[in-house]
């Protein structure tokens, strides 16, 4: 967020600055932002010679005259946040209160002090390179104690979707919050695709946000972050006694993901709700190549299949014929949950995969979703398809196992 005192805004053209003042009602989420902007002062900005218009609160902010220029002093040290702003990899202060500056202070010139022995009522010598070193270094320990981020440590935007329209962040207990820098990707998650769609009731909503990282773990590999993060249940204190704050993983295509455990480290810049609008009702061919663009072999394989129901003879045909399933070979059939889903069952037993054998790519029918995951057996993944794609860890499944769901659905 770029910050300008006021004076320098009321400095800019008039023609460069004003106040929002129009309604947009042809806005479809104006009535969610409209206090964010009716009223607020606005500038116009050059970015990488393109000219944008900023709106103060959302993409600026005006600060007081002294703001960044006010000394904070311990002896004859001294500090103000425009100059821990000036560091080659600069600190983020716009957050910081006039207490956590003086105790930077307050730390680095004892810290100083202890490390050179100088006696009290003795100043530190600044013109001592050693000291003057020593003390810049203990500043930036005393900043980063006080949780100071730097700029390189702030992710914006990033984007969280989610079914539930009115959600507010929590990391209690257990819990972390997931993102990613993709709109697209979220909007799958915010259609609730991982549960077969939206519940009666549920808005598809995509929040965009800012979090800071610190010291988050950097996950190398897709089948390391399926691992680690890609469940509901993490092992959030064991890396928070570690030192890590979060996760994150960029995949092949550039996407990143990234689990943040303190809700504190999430600032939600604005929330879009969409209307829950699908596709036409297609055909079974059209909507495997129109909506998703799938090769011919698949678009064939997908007419094929896509009426064929999973049940209990599918399910032990599949489990029976297991062992004559050829790496890279597929079957299909059609899943009935709130809504109509395709699914293909494909083994992938590679090393570069390991430990995970299969794959399910399964394509929405009844609206736009697909999504992909990876499992070690056949077993989990027809498991995961018969519990509806429920990864939610507080909704309990409605099978056990494969063995339960046979048991409860014996053969006519």
């Amino acid at each position: 967020m770029i910050k300008i005192t006021l004076s320098e805004y009321n400095a800019l053209p008039k023609d460069c600055r004003g106040v929002w003042s129009i309604e947009r009602d042809d806005l479809p989420n104006w009535a969610e932002i409209r206090d964010q902007h009716m009223g607020k002062r606005t500038m116009l900005h050059n970015d990488n010679g393109t000219t944008v218009l900023l709106v103060e609160g959302l993409s600026f902010e005006i600060v007081e005259e002294d703001f960044y220029t006010r000394e904070f002093r311990c002896g004859n040290s001294y500090i103000s946040r425009q100059e821990l702003e000036g560091f080659s990899c600069p600190f983020c202060t716009k957050d910081t209160t006039d207490a956590q500056m003086q105790h930077i202070v307050d730390e680095a010139d004892a810290a100083t002090r202890a490390s050179w022995r100088i006696p009290v009522g003795q100043p530190i010598d600044f013109q001592n390179d050693d000291q003057d070193d020593t003390w810049w270094s203990e500043l930036e320990k005393a900043a980063v104690g006080q949780g100071i981020p730097y700029y390189e440590d702030i992710i914006e935007p990033v984007y969280h979707g989610t079914p539930d329209s009115s959600v507010r962040f929590s990391t209690a207990g257990d819990r972390v919050i997931y993102f990613t820098d993709s709109r697209i990707v979220a909007e799958e998650f915010a259609r609730a695709e991982g549960r077969g769609g939206l519940h009666p009731g549920e808005k598809p909503t995509l929040i965009r946000a800012r979090i800071t990282l610190r010291t988050p773990y950097v996950v190398r590999s897709e089948e390391e972050w399926m691992k680690k993060a890609d469940n509901m249940v993490i092992d959030k204190q064991k890396w928070i006694d570690q030192g890590y704050d979060g996760l994150c993983y960029r995949n092949e295509a550039g996407v990143a993901y990234y689990a943040v455990f303190h809700s504190s480290d999430c600032e939600i810049l604005d929330r879009e709700i969409s209307p829950d609008t699908g596709p036409e009702k297609l055909s079974i061919t059209e909507l495997a190549s129109r909506i998703y663009n799938l090769p011919s072999g698949k678009i064939l394989h997908f007419k094929r299949h896509a009426n064929r129901q999973l049940d209990v003879a599918l399910v032990r045909r599949l489990l029976d014929e297991e062992r004559l399933m050829k790496n890279g070979e597929s079957d299909g059939f059609r899943l009935q949950l709130d809504f109509g889903w395709y699914v293909e069952l494909r083994k992938e037993d590679r090393p570069r995969v390991a430990p995970f054998r299969y794959v399910v790519e399964a394509y929405c029918l009844d609206n736009i979703q697909c999504f992909l995951r990876r499992y070690v057996s056949m077993e989990k993944a027809l498991l995961h398809c018969l519990n509806g794609f429920n990864e939610n860890a507080t909704i309990p499944n409605r099978y056990e196992s494969i063995q339960d769901y046979l048991s409860k659905h014996p053969e006519q």
